[in-house]
């Protein structure tokens, strides 16, 4: 077999340089697609219910305001 010469070595190792984060790259994001988004939905579902509740306090203190009896 023949040995390889210094401009192949070069290019294969420019290549590895370039494929190797963006499969990095690729692979998280299919990660956080996946698997992260059930984590965002929970998060999102508890804000908006903590806002809900925080909307609904607001609500009857300017009932209670305008109609104190």
């Amino acid at each position: 077999m023949k040995p390889l010469r210094i401009r192949i070595w070069m290019v294969i190792g420019m290549l590895i340089v370039l494929i190797v984060p963006r499969l990095f790259f690729d692979i998280s994001g299919i990660l956080e697609r996946y698997i992260g988004n059930a984590g965002r939905s929970e998060r999102f579902v508890h804000r908006m219910s903590i806002t809900g509740a925080i909307n609904r306090g607001r609500m009857l203190s300017a009932r209670r305001l305008m109609n104190p009896n």
